[in-house]
């Protein structure tokens, strides 16, 4: 096969991503980001491919499977082919009653049966052009999350840390491994991990440096990820609506227009990914905002045997009903240190638990720990708390969705929120080290 074409694509998307990263950054430090992404992006492909070599990588993950269906039905779509839904898991025809996929009349998350179809439509460009080619599929994710130390390295600066230690968390971020495991299974978490972290990074820029230049890329991130990952829009929109109040209260009218017209125009872009390719009919917007949320009621709501039942779901509600006080003692370890890395000593790996592949990270997690939480405590005592309260109230959202469907926050579905984690880790672990040498801390960036 030819390398050109691939090679091509991959360049195409890495320059995007380089293209929003440079733009939300300081001037000062855009070759220092430019070097972070390409740093970034031969650092997974090293991780991608030591991952892919384990054993429990063949065990794979369903919704993985899922992707990839999608995606080849989406690339033989276009192609005029039409695609039959039972064996493509063609969710949202099945319940139609629709055999074959044939024309346009039904929205891709129609046809789908979720709204999340961005990351199979990534995967079907590929098939598209490349034909059933899933390793490159695979490979081509670096350069997606070839932005996720530059992220680390920019959020950590408007949260007012040094150059050091933003350096810090940048290097934190390319060492983690745990990206390269979601990567290399093939998992959307790599495209909702850059797009959250962009979003966030965007965000900051307007609040921090006041920059309105951001807001555009605010409202193109976050649209997109309403179609990656909708837990996270809700979380920093969440985030969004606290500075939104802030600013209302403390009368500056303008910057919380600002915020208000991103929300909108980010629930614009929701409304038009859910009705795509079809068109934007009003008489489906209230639907189209409505329907996530009825979605999820509906996921923690049903019961065993029901269509559409989630098995953790449904697991953590028994725990739960069955004795809560433990079922929520044991939710605190479980969000903060599983899958428990000292399992890999004893009793050993099994080599077929894809969970496995996690322990790596885990330890880093773990080391970062204190310097999160120290520098989460320490909110208060920073003159502007803006910044810090978005983004604790984002991650306080992650984790009370995930707890209240799941009973923890952690493993894969923490991974997508690191980079942001290891910026508080640089900052917190920074503290911490002039606390213990009775150092005076920084003086503020505006002093």
């Amino acid at each position: 096969m030819d390398i050109l074409l691939p090679a091509s694509l991959m360049l195409i998307v890495l320059v995007a991503f380089m293209a929003m990263a440079l733009r939300l950054c300081r001037p000062a430090d855009r070759i220092t980001i430019a070097a972070w992404m390409l740093v970034g992006f031969f650092a997974t492909l090293v991780k991608i491919w030591l991952f892919s070599q384990a054993p429990q990588i063949g065990m794979g993950y369903p919704d993985s499977i899922v992707y990839q269906l999608h995606g080849l039905a989406l690339s033989q779509h276009w192609s005029g082919v039409s695609v039959d839904a039972s064996a493509f898991l063609l969710g949202g025809l099945e319940a139609k009653g629709i055999g074959t996929w044939e024309n346009d009349v039904l929205s891709y998350a129609a046809v789908f049966g979720s709204r999340e179809w961005l990351y199979p439509g990534y995967i079907a460009v590929w098939y598209w052009m490349m034909g059933d080619s899933p390793a490159l599929m695979v490979y081509s994710l670096r350069a997606i999350a070839a932005v996720l130390p530059a992220a680390a390295f920019g959020i950590a600066l408007l949260l007012g840390a040094s150059r050091r230690v933003a350096f810090v968390a940048g290097g934190i971020a390319l060492l983690d491994p745990s990206i390269g495991a979601v990567a290399a299974s093939m998992l959307k978490d790599t495209l909702a991990s850059s797009l959250m972290m962009l979003t966030i990074w965007a965000a900051l820029a307007f609040i921090v440096d006041k920059r309105r230049e951001a807001l555009v890329w605010l409202c193109f991130a976050l649209g997109a990820l309403t179609a990656v990952r909708f837990v996270a829009y809700v979380a920093i929109g969440a985030g969004l609506g606290v500075v939104l109040i802030f600013n209302l209260w403390q009368k500056q009218l303008k910057r919380g227009g600002s915020i208000l017209l991103v929300l909108a125009l980010s629930t614009i872009i929701q409304i038009a990914l859910d009705q795509a390719p079809t068109g934007i009919s009003l008489a489906q917007w209230y639907n189209s905002m409505a329907s996530p949320y009825q979605g999820q009621v509906g996921t923690f709501s049903r019961q065993p045997g029901e269509v559409g039942a989630d098995e953790a779901v449904l697991r953590w509600k028994e725990e739960l009903k069955r004795n809560p006080t433990l079922a929520i003692v044991k939710s605190v370890p479980h969000s903060l240190f599983a899958p428990y890395p000292w399992l890999a000593i004893w009793p050993g790996l099994t080599w077929r638990k894809i969970n496995e592949l996690y322990y790596p990270g885990m330890v880093l997690w773990i080391m970062c720990l204190p310097g999160i939480l120290y520098s989460l405590i320490g909110i208060r005592k920073q003159k502007d708390r803006l910044p810090w309260v978005f983004v604790a109230t984002v991650l306080l959202f992650l984790l009370v969705i995930y707890t209240t469907f799941f009973g923890e926050w952690s493993t894969r579905q923490r991974v997508f929120a690191l980079p942001v984690f290891f910026a508080l880790a640089a900052i917190g672990w920074d503290r911490i080290a002039l606390k213990l040498r009775g150092s005076p801390p920084p003086p503020k960036p505006d002093e």
